[in-house]
């Protein structure tokens, strides 16, 4: 099988504003709670109304792409998130909000499961691990992105004008991907009790999620409200704080690809035992250390989360068939999303009403390094 990569880059760029859209209201966050008065948790929680949206669609996305094709779900779902964008751009209310994140995330659901199809079916087995690799530059790009644009357009506009701008850039890249990329017109896997059983009895796809479900709590949860924490708890500045976290994320590229290399030379195992590990104790810090201490650990936290993600999409790929691995994917990142983007930040803006902020990074950082365990169950020969 000759490996095609040029799809995948396009692909990225996609995964990129599908992020990009989601994790824009955290550095955002103290704007909109002072803008419609509401309190800390209520603000937090609006990555639950995200996650809520997200999950649902992507459940369901192996319905939609058996129906559609892969390639026409990941246009409606690029398009759809445009529309979304345009709506909580006009949005006042604290309800009306909530609404619009919920379609913004339900749009931005149905991405992932036909991506990740869609690789996997354009490069050879032996080059999953950096063929992942790029298209998770998508999301490590967004990291870097979200406060360092937030920053640049805050001075001059309101908050709803940097929604409109997204929705437009949404829409345009739905444009350009119906004309330039023709790859992905085969139908996804629909979800039914014979693949559903092949997937729900394999234990090391329990496994992979478990461990999923903590990183993203790692790196979405800890992200989303991680500006506010610094900004509140530890006195910095809002404009050195975006300037900090959208820095930390830079070091990410390059981890994303050493990933790649890590996993095509060493194994999974391997790649996530040391990563896991090391986000754990990093989270940990988070909530431990001050001053240039936690700076360092600022820096150092996200560099090694962006390298997870590789290696596990890699891993869910050696554990299904390919025919199923939309669905495996529609299963595992609605859980994953749902704690890890939405509990977990929801979670913390009550702790930060109660002023114990630091205590939630604690908590995450020291299940992810217990569940490390977890990978002595992982069988990729199932």
């Amino acid at each position: 099988m000759k490996s095609n990569y040029k799809p995948v880059y396009f692909l990225a760029s996609i995964l990129f504003l599908n992020l990009l859209v989601r994790i824009i209201l955290a550095p955002l966050l103290l704007t909109i709670e002072n803008d419609l008065g509401i309190s800390r948790s209520q603000a937090s929680g609006f990555f639950l109304f995200i996650s809520l949206g997200y999950v649902s669609t992507m459940l369901i996305s192996g319905f939609i792409s058996a129906k559609l094709s892969h390639r026409t779900t990941i246009l409606l779902s690029i398009i759809s998130t445009g529309l979304a964008l345009l709506l909580i751009s006009r949005n006042i209310s604290l309800n009306s909000m909530r609404i619009a994140l919920v379609l913004l995330g339900m749009s931005c659901g149905l991405y992932l499961p036909s991506g990740i199809a869609v690789i996997t079916s354009l490069v050879d087995s032996k080059n999953w691990g950096k063929a992942i690799a790029i298209h998770e530059l998508g999301p490590n790009m967004s990291l870097i992105a979200a406060p360092l644009l937030v920053e640049a357009l805050l001075r001059f506009y309101p908050w709803r004008v940097i929604f409109l701008l997204l929705g437009f850039a949404c829409l345009l890249s739905g444009l350009l991907f119906a004309v330039l990329v023709k790859e992905g017109n085969f139908r996804g896997e629909p979800p039914n009790f014979a693949n559903l059983g092949l997937i729900l009895s394999k234990p090391s796809f329990w496994v992979i999620t478990i461990l999923f479900c903590l990183v993203v709590g790692t790196a979405l949860g800890v992200y989303s409200v991680l500006p506010a924490y610094l900004v509140s708890d530890r006195a910095m500045e809002r404009d050195s704080v975006n300037l900090l976290v959208g820095l930390s994320r830079a070091s990410g590229i390059f981890m994303v690809f050493l990933s790649g290399w890590l996993v095509d030379r060493f194994g999974v195992r391997f790649t996530l035992g040391t990563i896991g590990l090391t986000v754990g104790v990093l989270t940990v810090l988070l909530g431990l250390t001050h001053g240039i201490a936690l700076i360092l650990v600022v820096i150092m936290q996200p560099m090694l989360i962006a390298g997870f993600f590789p290696a596990a999409f890699a891993t869910l790929a050696y554990i299904v068939p390919a025919r199923t691995r939309n669905v495996a994917v529609s299963l595992m990142i609605p859980l994953s999303n749902f704690v890890g983007g939405g509990v977990v930040p929801a979670a913390m803006g009550r702790l930060a009403e109660h002023g114990s902020f630091a205590v939630g990074f604690m908590v995450i950082g020291a299940m992810l390094t217990a569940s490390i365990l977890f990978l002595f169950f992982l069988n990729l020969k199932e």
